[in-house]
């Protein structure tokens, strides 16, 4: 009887445990989307008014197009938000005691995540160092669940997993095609798959953002 509720114990403080480190990569997730939203939305009013004061006539068309790159960006920001703190709730709901490996990986890789979102905002306004971190955010999405889909021990939302790790490939691939092979527009190409690889996420996983209430 006393080693049961001991048991019990130390059960609860392993869950308060992992509960405490969900709702600190919350917080630090929130904290980054903030500074992104703030950055994204500073270097886009700077640049329009250096383009509107500088000697030239009118408005070149990278800046012309820079709000909709913006736009395309805070959209992706939404969704690797939501993405990642559902994740990190629903994995706390369903599985309190996963390994703390786990955790430090997960930990980890939304901070990588969280900064090179977080450095988007500041380069926006630089092209080539801009589309050079959202290949790499794609990367770092695609490595990290792709090493945990081969986890034994996290069998939980593989589904949802498996389409993360395509659309962040795909995307990625797709972008860096377009960026040292194909004469296009970067700037468009950046809109359209920062655009699309959102809404597909949300479209091919909606049930995992929008359940259906019991």
């Amino acid at each position: 009887m006393k080693e049961q509720v001991e048991k019990e114990q130390t059960d609860k403080e392993q869950i308060n445990r992992f509960a405490i480190n969900s709702e600190i990569v919350k917080e630090f997730i929130i904290i980054i989307m903030g500074l992104t939203f703030a950055n994204i939305i500073r270097e886009c009013i700077i640049s329009f008014k250096s383009s509107i004061t500088s000697d030239n006539i009118g408005i070149d068309p990278y800046h012309s197009t820079l709000f909709l790159l913006g736009f395309a960006l805070l959209i992706s920001v939404v969704r690797f938000y939501h993405g990642n703190v559902k994740l990190v709730v629903l994995e706390q709901a369903h599985d309190e005691g996963k390994p703390s490996f786990h955790q430090a990986y997960d930990f980890f890789m939304i901070i990588v995540e969280g900064a090179i979102l977080s450095a988007l905002g500041f380069f926006i306004d630089r092209l080539n160092v801009f589309t050079v971190l959202v290949i790499s955010l794609f990367i770092v999405d695609a490595i990290w669940f792709l090493s945990v889909m081969f986890s034994k021990e996290l069998v939980k939302f593989e589904r949802e997993k498996k389409t993360w790790f395509a659309i962040s490939l795909f995307a990625g691939g797709i972008l860096a095609a377009i960026v040292y092979g194909f004469k296009v527009s970067v700037v468009w190409a950046l809109i359209v798959i920062l655009l699309f690889s959102a809404l597909g996420d949300y479209a091919l996983n909606f049930t995992f953002y929008f359940p259906k209430k019991l």
